[in-house]
């Protein structure tokens, strides 16, 4: 069989998948350059798989794949491929469900030291020059928090949900969520008290860090009611997706200061122009969509999606479909 990964793929997961594919690598993977539609229409029409991440693969892609049995994104939301539509030209969909988890779950909680402890601001006075003898002490400039014992509330306990649930542990901190689809008992067994109202748990935290898909029921269900429920000594994240808040009423709440700040990875346009007023806002810490920029994600996807080809390649059932 032959496999067209245009996905970045390990060195490691290539050679398993060569003992049963004979595997071409293309397109992003390679060179950062996506395919064109003309390049992958005709890339995709002699291959029995098709691993992406940023080439999109359409109805007009798919029907191309003549000899097309499964397609994989390395995504853990794999918006790139129509699954709906694969599946009903018999075609396997995969996906790679929590490939990003640690890294973001990480990413949350250095976004939650970053806005307790000033550290970037802490590390631009120093490279500017301004700790001098004559300078303002250091020691109340840049005076924080700790995130011991203080409350996350956490909205959605998915994969990286737990993830950050799990760390935040580690730093002494009390762990509170809402998700209306998790099973208490996952809650229970660690340690994660369960608030039925989003109301209560934005009213509550020292934290609130966004962790849900967005569907129709999650998109904008952030808004203005429900951020001026929080602590004025609160903090605001988001490294989920912005759908999720209402981001001008996110940005009324921060030049409103009605809370201590926030911390963004993803935003309604993408990239943000110059002139955006996040970028104005003291109180506000914004980084470019880069919670899942590890080197390790291109590994947990790779493995993720090769044990399912190598399922398949067996005739045994993959596990990841969607």
């Amino acid at each position: 069989m032959k496999a067209l990964i245009t996905a970045p793929f390990s060195r490691e997961a290539v050679e398993r998948l060569s003992e049963y594919y004979q595997v071409v690598l293309r397109g992003w993977g390679v060179n950062r350059q996506e395919l064109s539609k003309e390049e992958l229409l005709a890339s995709i029409a002699d291959v029995d798989v098709f691993v992406s991440e940023m080439e999109v693969a359409d109805k007009e892609v798919i029907d191309a794949g003549k000899k097309l049995k499964v397609i994989a994104s390395v995504r853990g939301t794999p918006f790139n491929i129509d699954h709906e539509y694969a599946k009903k030209k018999g075609i396997i969909p995969l996906y790679a469900p929590g490939r990003n988890a640690v890294a973001v779950a990480e990413l949350t909680i250095f976004l939650m030291g970053e806005l307790t402890r000033k550290i970037t601001a802490a590390h631009c006075y120093m490279k500017e020059g301004k700790w001098t003898a004559q300078s303002e002490m250091t020691y109340v400039k840049f005076r924080g928090g700790e995130l011991y014992n203080k409350v996350l509330g956490l909205v959605g306990l998915g994969a990286i949900g737990m993830k950050v649930a799990r760390i935040a542990q580690a730093f002494g901190m009390w762990v509170q969520c809402y998700d209306p689809y998790l099973d208490p008992v996952v809650a229970d067994e660690m340690g994660i008290h369960v608030v039925k109202e989003l109301a209560e748990l934005f009213a509550t935290a020292d934290f609130v860090s966004v962790h849900c898909r967005v569907t129709p029921e999650t998109t904008g269900m952030i808004g203005y009611e429900l951020l001026s429920r929080m602590k004025p000594t609160a903090y605001f994240i988001n490294t989920a997706r912005s759908q999720i808040t209402k981001e001008a009423d996110l940005i009324r709440i921060l030049q409103e200061q009605k809370i201590a700040g926030a911390a963004l990875d993803v935003f309604d346009r993408e990239p943000l122009g110059a002139d955006h007023p996040l970028l104005k806002l003291d109180n506000c810490y914004v980084v470019p969509h880069i919670g899942g920029a590890t080197h390790e994600v291109v590994e947990h996807h790779s493995r993720i999606i090769t044990d399912d080809l190598l399922r398949f390649a067996r005739g045994e059932p993959p596990v990841n479909v969607l």
